[in-house]
């Protein structure tokens, strides 16, 4: 809990903490998906290039994060912020282990719709065009929320309601079970992990949002430059 970005985070509930280790709340968020978007070993993504990289699979950065599945939208403006429209979305997608997809570099958000710092980076995402700038750069972002206004599960309305009044660009995703609970070190979102595409390793981790530091965008940076 005692580190400099923590002064920019919400602090998650216990419940919520609970519910990414298969408590109730995990459950009860299966009720919107069915269980459907879970979590897969390994296999193909949705275009079949690319097997996924054999675990063992961690939450700890130099890890290979787990081939998770969710439902959500590609392009969010593109499907009308329609929840009809969700459709499932692997990390197997962005799989990119010979570089021929664009996708060099996933920055995976995870924010509640109860968090003020949450609202505060998308809002900051928004006026700096900071995901315009780095997708020019081969940096995706997955945005992922997963707790409502009351803390708790997310629900459609809530991803359409984030999404419209963010006019979130990049795939965006609901998460009602808390799956990425498990890459939370502590109790405080948002949650921003890098993740590199031709490894599926995750290369940082940074919880809360400090607009004034460049620390996460240098770490962003870091990935795509290596390429």
């Amino acid at each position: 809990m005692k580190n400099r970005w923590l002064a920019g985070a919400c602090v998650v509930s216990l419940a919520s903490l609970l519910a990414a280790c298969g408590g109730s709340s995990a459950d009860e968020g299966k009720s919107f998906d069915n269980g459907a978007a879970g979590a897969t070993s390994g296999g193909n993504g949705n275009n079949g290039t690319a097997a996924y990289p054999a675990g063992p699979y961690g939450s700890e950065i130099g890890s290979t994060v787990q081939n998770l599945e969710f439902l959500g939208w590609q392009n969010p403006a593109a499907a009308g912020y329609d929840p009809t429209k969700f459709q499932p979305i692997r990390l197997s997608d962005y799989y990119n282990p010979d570089g021929s997809k664009s996708v060099k570099a996933l920055m995976i958000n995870v924010s509640a719709r109860w968090c003020v710092v949450c609202k505060g980076e998308y809002a900051d995402f928004r006026a700096s065009s900071r995901y315009e700038s780095l997708k020019t750069k081969g940096v995706e972002f997955v945005g992922v929320l997963f707790e409502d206004a009351n803390q708790e599960p997310a629900k459609p309305a809530d991803v359409q309601w984030w999404a419209q009044t963010y006019q979130v660009e990049f795939p965006f995703l609901i998460d009602p079970g808390f799956k990425m609970g498990a890459y939370f070190s502590a109790d405080a979102t948002p949650l921003n992990m890098v993740v590199d595409t031709r490894t599926m390793k995750i290369t940082a981790k940074v919880l809360g949002y400090d607009p004034s530091s460049s620390d996460l965008w240098d770490q962003v940076d870091a990935v795509v430059g290596a390429k």
